[in-house]
């Protein structure tokens, strides 16, 4: 448990399933684009081999690698799958933060593509000071590499820096960079392991980040 946050001025997000409530799109869009590629792919094998490192679940559920490029068209062509909202308490507690002096970020192994017009849909416009995606990084989580690029992006060290994710893959990257880590539960299917990783701080709602994060 995370004795202090009084050092802590940038609180840097996972997109989805942590702020994003689409655990449910990305099966249903999973599904139909490993199909399209020939693989049958059932909600037991997406609570068994979720990722937020697609082509590591790809390989999980035996595509060969050069199929890959034709299931992430395919998954492109077919997203979303059901439409989502953010995740309960989510727009209210980041324009809080922001309102409390927080600089926020997103770092995330989503899309530009899908992100940009999602932030504006959802009423964010203005509140992140950085959002780093898939195609602005080489190495996914649980690589530090997109957490490190913000950070520099926003010229502070890691120390002043605290992760929020739902998965373990968010709190291996935010420990790798050296930064406070926060797990929040979220409907992903590995986020049950999320207490497992260690978080600095565990939270089953996104709103409890007030209580542990007041006004600087």
């Amino acid at each position: 448990m995370l004795s202090s946050t009084q050092s802590i001025g940038t609180l840097l997000f996972d997109w989805d399933g942590t702020l994003a409530d689409s655990a449910r799109s990305s099966f249903l869009t999973f599904q139909k684009a490993l199909r399209a590629v020939g693989v049958e792919f059932t909600e037991d094998h997406f609570n068994e081999h979720f990722t937020p490192d697609w082509h590591r679940m790809y390989e999980a559920v035996g595509l060969d690698a050069d199929q890959w490029l034709a299931a992430d068209a395919a998954w492109k062509e077919h997203y979303p799958c059901v439409t989502y909202a953010l995740v309960s308490g989510a727009h209210e507690t980041l324009t809080c933060l922001r309102g409390r002096g927080y600089r926020l970020g997103v770092v995330t192994s989503g899309s530009q593509w899908r992100l940009d017009p999602e932030i504006a849909e959802y009423g964010l416009d203005g509140v992140f000071d950085v959002v780093i995606c898939n195609e602005h990084v080489k190495q996914r989580k649980p690589h530090p590499e997109g957490l490190l690029k913000a950070r520099d992006l926003l010229g502070c060290d890691s120390g002043s820096c605290a992760y929020v994710g739902d998965v373990p893959e968010d709190i291996l990257a935010g420990k790798n960079a050296e930064m406070c880590t926060v797990g929040v539960r979220s409907g992903y299917p590995t986020s049950h392991k999320l207490q497992a990783s260690a978080p600095d701080l565990y939270l089953e709602s996104i709103s409890e980040l007030l209580s542990h994060f007041p006004a600087r």
